[in-house]
């Protein structure tokens, strides 16, 4: 009797458990913001003591540290790697030199054809003019206050005022330089993953720069 009863158990288990299987396989996996994200896990082993940062030309990731933050490339938080993506073009002011202005009429302009900027993300500028785009101060305080975005870019070597820095830097903004292929990718509705190299101390360094389109 016992034997049958553990032959009935045996076949209940592995019937509840084939359902299972097939429900999970049923359901959509999708990557997204918020909360279906439970946590972000650094996975990467050990930092690096030296790098070649003599190339001018690749992508760099620098760390508020550098511009007299207290984050380092090594200790940036993994959670502020991760985010949502907002590629906002600059197409109201320019300057007749060699930058583009973002605008609060631009960020406008983004947040009535995409929605608001997500809270938390990284937003690059971009440009159809051969000007490489800066952030106004308003357009700037506006995402950094009322978006709470994480990191700034573009496609040359400097996304904001100098005059902003130590602004960027209690903020705990990290920068993204020589960002590419920006026309590849939606204004919105993008996942981005900034994966610099962890190097001991140093307030830059290069970065494998992602985005996840959905």
């Amino acid at each position: 009797m016992n034997f049958r009863l553990l032959k009935i158990q045996a076949s209940v288990v592995a019937a509840t458990l084939s359902i299972a299987i097939l429900l999970f396989a049923a359901q959509k996996h999708t990557i997204g913001t918020g909360p279906q994200f439970r946590a972000v896990v650094d996975l990467t082993a050990s930092t690096t003591l030296k790098v070649d940062l003599s190339s001018t030309r690749n992508t760099i990731l620098v760390a508020p540290a550098k511009i007299g933050g207290v984050w380092t490339v090594d200790t940036l938080p993994a959670s502020r790697l991760v985010a949502p993506l907002a590629v906002i073009e600059a197409q109201h002011k320019s300057f007749p030199d060699s930058e583009s202005l973002v605008t609060m009429n631009d960020v406008a302009d983004y947040e009535r054809d995409h929605g608001a900027v997500p809270q938390g993300a990284i937003v690059l500028l971009t440009s159809k003019k051969q000007q490489t785009p800066q952030f106004s101060n308003d357009a700037l305080h506006f995402l950094v206050e009322a978006r709470n975005i994480v990191a700034i870019g573009n496609a040359g070597t400097s996304v904001a005022p100098s005059t902003q820095n130590a602004y960027l830097a209690t903020k705990g903004i990290y920068e993204l330089e020589n960002v590419a292929n920006l026309s590849l990718v939606p204004q919105s509705g993008v996942i981005a993953i900034a994966a610099p190299e962890k190097i001991n101390g140093a307030g830059e360094g290069p970065v494998r720069l992602m985005a996840l389109v959905r």
